[in-house]
């Protein structure tokens, strides 16, 4: 009796954690994307049956489908880098397709015709996947790694660069949340904050930093993010205003980081305001900050483990 008390609570908790885990996988895939595509040949009708190949270029992670029988494939989901995609098929020759760059959010279109000949033979496709996204309605911005690491910050707070954003702005004037934002004069407190795919929302708004979200990391940190205003996909939920969608930098078997100190210092600032009476003969206020960082990432085994 006892023993089979302790196996249906095994098994309990067994579900209970598989459970879990399918959860957390699916709240994960928000900060995925999805390539996809139509293989045709060179009169233009479909290739069921088609062998595609899919490689991230970054950690050689590999995925390989059949095109269904109107010659579409999808891959979904799928982590955010550059991948190669590769198309073969009896008495056709192999095609490939050499760098696609999959952003967050985003529905890269890799449509492929094959031409005839050995399988032996290769045909490389030069043309870049369609920039407009025809799958999706919502409407925002992806802010990429060069602009977070390269555009000035005051603060160092990546989520200020959502007003590179149309449609967004900073609140209005006397609002508490001074370092927070406005997407098409929704409230900020209807900001919904992302990472990873996982909720970064405060339960409580920190009025005197002006903070609502529970962890910031540090610029050199973020691969990138997608501010989406409006229109959102099904698996999104919570916002009434815009969705900060952010995802961290990732290893792979290249060992890459970064070192960086943040400097300010009143020996670089002017004197105080011009308008102000007899202003360059006062004093400066005195500023002294340095904050200094690193970051790293690469691999554990090769192909492996990052």
């Amino acid at each position: 009796m006892k023993m089979a008390k302790s196996m249906r609570l095994g098994c309990m908790w067994m579900v209970s954690f598989t459970l879990t885990l399918w959860a957390i996988g699916a709240m994960a895939q928000v900060d995925t994307g999805t390539i996809l595509g139509t293989i045709t040949d060179a009169t233009g009708a479909v290739v069921p049956g088609a062998n595609v190949t899919i490689f991230n270029l970054e950690t050689s992670a590999m995925l390989t489908a059949k095109t269904s029988a109107d010659g579409r494939f999808e891959f979904t989901p799928l982590h955010i880098g550059s991948y190669r995609v590769e198309v073969e098929n009896a008495s056709f020759k192999k095609a490939i397709v050499q760098s696609v760059h999959l952003n967050i959010q985003e529905q890269a279109v890799v449509n492929v015709v094959l031409q005839p000949g050995a399988v032996t033979e290769n045909v490389e496709v030069t043309e870049a996947p369609e920039l407009m996204q025809t799958q999706s309605s919502s409407v925002g911005q992806v802010i990429e790694e060069k602009k977070i690491e390269d555009l000035p910050l005051n603060g160092r707070d990546y989520t200020m660069l959502v007003l590179l954003t149309p449609g967004v702005t900073i609140p209005q004037q006397g609002a508490r949340a001074s370092n927070q934002f406005v997407a098409n004069g929704a409230r900020v407190a209807q900001n919904d904050y992302l990472l990873d795919g996982i909720d970064n929302n405060s339960n409580s708004v920190d009025y005197l930093d002006g903070k609502a979200d529970v962890i910031k990391p540090p610029v050199d940190a973020i691969a990138e993010f997608k501010l989406m205003t409006s229109d959102f996909p099904a698996e999104f939920g919570r916002a009434g205003g815009a969705i900060v969608n952010a995802t961290l930098k990732s290893g792979s078997n290249r060992l890459h980081g970064s070192v960086w100190e943040f400097f300010r210092n009143d020996v670089l600032d002017a004197y105080n305001d011009y308008f102000v009476p007899d202003a360059t003969k006062s004093p400066k206020p005195k500023l002294r900050q340095n904050q200094f960082g690193a970051t790293a990432g690469g691999r554990i085994f090769k192909d492996k483990a990052f």
